[in-house]
């Protein structure tokens, strides 16, 4: 995590042990351009905005230059950490728009800037989104004939953002497990000589092998622990084991209900202001997540 500007910081995504240092660095806002938010229990202290993106060139980061711009302006006087989840793409073309649109500065500058203090990278889809907003002057305009010539020539990024239905988090510490896309389905057994097979409704969760599972999944069998608070949710056996319909699952990677919470997401329109020409004023509050088991992060 380094300092950019006097109250903006840039990092990676913060554990749960970390939220101390955050505080002793006079943290009190985070951005997260990521795939899932932070738990929102752990890091119920601090005024959060998060927005799902992935670290691909297709990614489209620019229609959330305008959010960004205000909520950074808007907190950096009591500190924010703006980050994804290594702090060398996203979050770096995000604090870079952000000193593009403060100081008037094109993006080579702005990113030499933000060189001086964090080694950054943003991917060739993300500099030629900051370069088009330079040639709109920092200023995000949907009817700039520069944006709809940059648009023409790259209409995926005018692809809707998929986010998962839901995701399940570990009970005690909220942190993120998997995501319902993640969960591996099945057929039940035959039950008679018709050869049909149907969906098994039985409720457990098999899920495919996770990145973050290679610190402990190295054994034939065993537990599975949250990575964060070490929480048992559930087991794992590379040979398989039977589901409660019946079918045998190979591998098996077993989650307990019983140890996580689902949050069901629904994303929601956002009412955007005209422009980001003046973001000390302070913007409308706004929902971008709900999450229906919990209470939504506003900004």
């Amino acid at each position: 995590m380094n300092e950019i500007l006097p109250g903006l910081w840039l990092g990676k995504r913060p554990e749960v042990s970390a939220i101390s240092n955050l505080h002793s660095n006079k943290i009190s806002s985070i951005l997260t351009i990521d795939r899932t938010p932070l738990p929102a229990g752990a890091f119920s202290s601090f005024k959060v905005m998060f927005l799902p993106a992935n670290d691909t060139p297709y990614d489209n980061l620019l229609k959330y230059f305008e959010k960004s711009i205000n909520f950074i302006e808007k907190n950096i006087g009591s500190g924010v950490l703006v980050h994804c989840q290594a702090g060398t793409s996203r979050s770096a073309t995000i604090v870079i728009a952000y000193l593009m649109w403060k100081f008037k500065i094109p993006f080579d500058k702005a990113h030499d800037q933000v060189y001086k203090s964090r080694w950054v990278f943003p991917n060739d889809g993300f500099r030629k989104q900051l370069k088009c907003f330079e040639n709109m002057g920092y200023v995000f305009d949907t009817n700039s004939e520069i944006y709809i010539d940059f648009i023409s020539e790259n209409a995926y990024l005018e692809a809707p953002v998929y986010v998962p239905p839901s995701y399940y988090t570990c009970k005690k510490c909220r942190n993120p497990a998997f995501h319902s896309d993640q969960i591996i389905r099945h057929n039940k057994p035959k039950e008679d000589d018709s050869g049909k097979e149907t969906l098994c409704n039985s409720g457990e969760l098999f899920t495919e092998h996770l990145d973050w599972m290679f610190d402990f999944t190295h054994e034939i069998q065993g537990k599975v622990y949250c990575r964060q608070c070490r929480s048992k949710l559930g087991s794992y056996n590379w040979c398989g084991e039977p589901c409660t319909c019946g079918r045998w699952v190979t591998p098996a990677f077993h989650f307990s209900r019983k140890h996580l919470d689902e949050l069901k997401m629904q994303p929601t329109a956002l009412p955007l202001p005209k422009t980001p020409d003046t973001p000390s004023q302070s913007p409308k509050e706004t929902t971008f997540v709900t999450l229906e088991s919990s209470t939504a992060s506003t900004v």
